[in-house]
């Protein structure tokens, strides 16, 4: 029973080993197609993208913390004129 598992887990291993050993040369030769320049621009583009995500969500959550914090008062207490008041004392 041991020696079944003990197989099972080297025979998964190898082809862990394997996948990642294929990866890794198929990584190295794309980086070797595209040039360091153009694989710092696209660094770029995805930094920008990725942190632009996290300050939106900066933003969005200091902007409802405001919100939270200071209710919104309400408006001052006007008494309305009247449409038959005179407007001056010349009219009136």
């Amino acid at each position: 029973m041991l020696d079944t598992v003990k197989d099972f887990m080297g025979d998964v291993g190898a082809t862990s080993a394997g996948y990642a050993r294929r990866l890794g040369s198929s990584t190295s030769a794309l980086a070797r197609s595209v040039g360091p320049k153009r694989g710092a621009i696209a660094l770029g583009i995805l930094a920008a993208g990725v942190g632009g995500f996290f300050l939106a969500r900066y933003l969005l959550a200091k902007r409802a913390a405001a919100a939270v914090a200071e209710p919104e008062t309400p408006a001052p207490r006007v008494k309305p004129i009247p449409s038959t008041a005179p407007i001056g004392p010349a009219l009136a």
